[in-house]
Parts: structure tokens; sequence; C-alpha cells
């Protein structure tokens, strides 16, 4: 059930493009070499959940699956998104049976804590002859047309909400950037996307329907991009709003998480 269901949801995700060329790219931004990203999937122990007995219940599955599904669909979208454009790579942490590329994933979580900060702005030029900047490049990548900016209290259902710049958002602080230089070097990588921490969280005080006791849920997912210099060039948190009676996981992950890997950078 579990290994029929997880295939369901992988295969439901939805696929987009993106273009741009990373800060610090070695070379002619012509050059044939594709420009290489590796995706540190979310920590299993920076996953918040208030709902997952509920989620778990309703699927027949374990609370452990929840998370699952929730950290591989994360990590399965974004991927999407990268590879549909053939100048583009990834380095995935996917294949389990690779005891070398699982040390270096349990060492890059070892390698940083998190920290709130504000949101921050991604202005730094890449050069010629474009003169295309980060934002350019993320908003790219993580382009969606369901982005809003939040008017105060009230929320659209399925519609993302990226962090404003008053807010905080979960950050990665390196103890030692090097790491990330020697990462590059082994893998040829010229960025890395890190999903910081994800958040399920239901506000019971915001009631959209009393009579099937169906209230505000929301879903965070916090994220920074560094360059292979091991340089933080990016970082933001973005957040989808659903209703507590929505439980079915395989219309979750199919439907809302690709909407939330979409959210973009609009300042």
């Amino acid at each position: 059930m579990y290994k029929v269901l997880f295939s369901i949801l992988i295969c439901a995700i939805s696929v987009r493009g993106l273009a741009g060329i990373p800060d610090d790219y070695p070379g002619d931004t012509t050059a044939k070499r594709p420009v290489r990203i590796m995706i540190i999937p979310l920590n299993p122990s920076d996953y918040l959940s208030d709902a997952d007995q509920q989620l778990a219940e309703y699927n027949h599955v374990s609370t452990d699956q929840i998370r699952d599904w929730f950290r591989s669909g994360l990590e399965a979208n974004v991927n999407a998104r990268i590879i549909t454009n053939n100048k583009y790579q990834t380095q995935r942490f996917v294949n389990r049976e690779n005891e070398d590329l699982q040390n270096d994933l349990q060492q890059i979580y070892y390698g940083y804590g998190l920290k709130y900060e504000k949101p921050m702005l991604p202005t730094i030029s890449i050069g010629e002859p474009e003169h295309q900047t980060i934002s350019d490049l993320i908003n790219n990548i993580f382009k969606s047309d369901d982005a809003h900016q939040s008017a105060g209290d009230k929320h659209n259902l399925g519609e993302i909400y990226p962090s404003r710049q008053e807010d905080r958002y979960l950050n990665i602080k390196l103890h030692n950037p090097k790491m990330l230089i020697d990462l590059a070097d082994k893998y040829q990588l010229d960025m890395f996307v890190f999903i910081n921490q994800f958040e399920v969280k239901t506000n019971y005080e915001t009631c959209l329907d009393r009579a099937t006791n169906n209230f505000e849920r929301q879903f965070t997912v916090h994220f920074s991009i560094f360059n292979n210099k091991g340089k933080q060039i990016y970082g933001n948190a973005a957040t989808l709003y659903t209703g507590s009676n929505s439980r079915d996981m395989t219309e979750i992950i199919s439907k809302y998480i690709p909407k939330l890997c979409g959210f973009i950078a609009n300042q």
C-alpha cells in the first residue's frame, strides 16, 4: 500500500521549467556544461506538524509515512522543475544504496544550524551580457502564478503567500562554509538548494465551516540557496492555505505541494 501510493504521489507532481545562471558560474555563460544543482532534502528532525495523526488515520498509514511523503514530495517537485531544462542537472540523495552519498547527506545535516532571520533579497548581478540577477534566476526556478501578498489575516485557499520583509524565515547557518566548497568540487556543483523546514499548522481560531469542523490549515516551507563558494544568495519562506478537511495525501501532494514549491520572490 505504502509503495503504491507513494508512486502515485510522485507521478502526480507537476513539472515546470527554469532558466538562468547561478552567481559565480565559472567561465563563459554559453559553456556547454550544464549548471549542476544539489538539492538538500528536508532533515526529518526539522519537520513540524500538528496534523499528522489526523492525516495518518484518514490515509491508513503511520505518522512517519506522512512525514516521509511530504519530505519526498518537496524534494521531487523541486527536482522536476529543474531537470525539464537540459541546461541544468541535479545531484540528489534518493539512492539509499549509495553509502558515500548518504554519508555526505548526514555530514551536511551535521554541518548547519537554523536561525530565524528576515527574508534575504536576491539582488546579486551575475554579469554580461544579460545583466541577469539572482532575483531573475530564483523567479524562474520557483515561478508560480499562484503567489500573492498577504492582505491582513485573510487568505485565499490554495494560493501562495511568500514571506513579507517584516516576517521571519528559518535560515541555514553553516558551521563551516568550506563544506559546500568541498562538495562542489567533489560533485562538480554550481549551486545548493536547501529545504530548511516544513511546517503543517492548523489554525483553530479560523473556522471555515463550523458545521463540518473545517479549520484553516497552513503548509509552510523555508528554504535557502547557496552558490558553490559557500555564499548564500537567497532565502525565504512561503505558505499555502487549505482547509483541515483536505486530508487525502494523494491530493495534497499532487495539488498543493507543487504549488508550494512554485513560490517566488516578488520583491
